[in-house]
């Protein structure tokens, strides 16, 4: 029997069309305006899992320092700093894999594991447990 792993998935595409349509530019406070979670089960090899607020150092192509103190975090920020374009690219890429560290920390220098996203390749209409549609209503009751 293989191990499932059981989470929700916050799915903000129908939102962020709103927010696309209704303004020139969108603004992540209008979110919460029509949501769905969607309950599943995935096997648990099936998932890869990372920490969503990590990502942002892939997303930006930064360099993801171990440092545990400002200290730490300058000499070893200043070593990359002096690196060769080509080995830079290299460590930074490197550095990248702790965005999959996903065990809570949260200490006043790093914090990781707080926000957790999930990535699967395809999702079964037979994996779907559960759907729950919530967001904000109009003044007459009906969805916006």
């Amino acid at each position: 029997m293989c191990s499932m792993l059981t989470f929700s998935v916050v799915c903000v595409l129908v939102g962020l069309f709103l927010g696309f349509i209704n303004k020139a530019f969108f603004d992540v406070r209008y979110y919460y305006q029509y949501d769905t979670c969607i309950e599943v089960d995935i096997p648990e090899e099936n998932v890869l899992l990372s920490d969503e607020e990590d990502w942002h150092f892939v997303l930006n192509d930064w360099f993801y320092s171990v440092a545990k103190s400002e200290e730490e975090y300058d000499r070893l920020q200043s070593k990359y700093e002096s690196l060769p374009e080509e080995e830079k690219g290299k460590v930074r890429e490197k550095s990248w894999e702790r965005i999959f560290e996903v065990e809570p920390i949260d200490t006043d220098w790093h914090r990781q594991g707080c926000y957790v996203q999930a990535v699967f390749w395809e999702l079964r209409l037979s994996q779907v447990r559960r759907v729950t549609w919530f967001g904000r209503y109009r003044k007459n009751g009906k969805r916006w």
